[in-house]
């Protein structure tokens, strides 16, 4: 079912050049989408987590446990569901309502550690809420929710990046596509600190396209990705196991490069 090749690939796919994106692997991975495909799909992307190449309560067992055997220290536990457990206080809770083309929307809760990430969990919230204030919105020159006005927020924006196994990533809350963005402080704000790591389903860290390069875009992790640690700033998870289905049902919508089946939308958003 799984097979390796060992064809090297860029750190940085020529097509994400200039987005906010993930770090790439130095390797790709072919894998069986459907037990009735027969070539499968090369997934070119970050480095899938070692529990993709697993099923069952195994797979589970091996990411509890993994890091410890390599000298990391303890980790929070991942449920039987794949869901990383909270690796620090929870001070705020938000949320998006998510719809899949054209579905009834439903809720994905996060909870986030703002006493560990107080600027980035201050931009997240307030892109969840009232938004912030665009130049270019206030020029005219942005199409994508422009009966917004100069004002922009996560509301009515895609997850325009959803890799099966890997993470769903959204937050373009300029153009939609993965090349804009723009936060409470500006055109980008610095990375926080990493104290947290990439561990299990449901982890809630900032996309970039290099240090110190954030802005609005997020992604959520569906596996371990501990190869992005000390890269990309955690500073949530998604809270409960009923989000986390509508986490997976968006999985559903990826594919290995990235490109998402029909449109997956924030319809609405806030804080709790």
């Amino acid at each position: 079912m799984f097979r390796r090749s060992l064809h090297l690939l860029p750190r940085r796919l020529p097509s994400q050049l200039g987005k906010a994106s993930l770090p790439q692997t130095t390797r790709r991975y072919k894998r069986t989408l459907s037990p009735d495909s027969e070539d499968g799909t090369w997934i070119n992307g970050a480095l899938l987590p070692l529990t993709f190449l697993l099923v069952g309560g195994g797979a589970i067992a091996l990411a509890n446990n993994f890091d410890n055997l390599m000298g990391v220290g303890q980790l929070p536990e991942i449920s039987e569901t794949g869901l990383g457990k909270p690796q620090s206080k929870i001070t705020d809770r938000v949320y998006f309502d998510v719809q899949i083309n054209n579905n009834p929307t439903q809720r994905i809760t996060m909870g986030l550690y703002g006493d560990d990430c107080p600027r980035t969990v201050e931009n997240f919230k307030t892109l969840c809420k009232e938004g912030v204030s665009v130049p270019d919105a206030e020029e005219g020159k942005l199409e994508m929710n422009r009966d917004q006005g100069a004002t922009r927020s996560y509301k009515n924006t895609p997850f325009h990046r959803v890799i099966p196994s890997f993470m769903m990533q959204g937050g373009d809350i300029t153009t939609g596509n993965g090349y804009g963005g723009y936060s409470l402080y500006g055109s980008k704000f610095s990375d926080e600190n990493f104290n947290f790591y990439h561990h299990g389903g449901g982890v809630l860290s900032m996309a970039n396209a290099g240090p110190d390069t954030q802005s609005s875009q997020f992604f959520i992790t569906f596996f371990n990705a501990r190869n992005l640690d000390g890269k990309h700033v955690v500073f949530g998870v998604v809270e409960d196991e009923e989000s986390w289905e509508v986490c997976r049902l968006v999985e559903r919508c990826g594919s290995g490069t990235g490109s998402v089946k029909g449109r997956v939308v924030i319809k609405d958003c806030g804080a709790l």
